[in-house]
C-alpha cells in the first residue's frame, strides 16, 4: 500500500485523521476483518506470553486498545 508521510503542515492531525478513517472504512467495507481470526491470534498471542513468564503474570498494563478481550484472556494467569 501507498503510505504518505505525515503532513508537517498539520499541527492538528486533521489530514492524517481523515487518511486513518479512510483506511479502516475501506479495511472494514471491504470485510477483510475476520473476528474469529483475530480471537485466535490473541490466544496464540497470549499462550505465547505465558509460556514466556513460566509463571504467574502478576500485574499487566493495559494502554487502553481494543475491548478488552486480551486482558481477559490473561486475567486468569494474573
Amino acid at each position: 500500500p501507498d503510505k504518505a508521510p505525515m503532513p508537517t503542515g498539520d499541527r492538528d492531525g486533521r489530514a492524517h485523521e481523515a487518511r486513518e478513517i479512510e483506511f479502516f472504512a475501506d479495511y472494514y467495507g471491504k470485510e477483510q476483518y475476520s473476528p474469529h481470526g483475530w480471537t485466535t491470534r490473541l490466544r496464540r498471542e497470549a499462550r505465547s506470553l505465558l509460556r514466556e513468564a513460566g509463571g504467574p503474570l502478576g500485574r499487566v498494563l493495559s494502554i487502553g486498545c481494543g475491548d478488552g478481550e486480551f486482558e481477559l484472556m490473561l486475567a486468569p494467569h494474573a
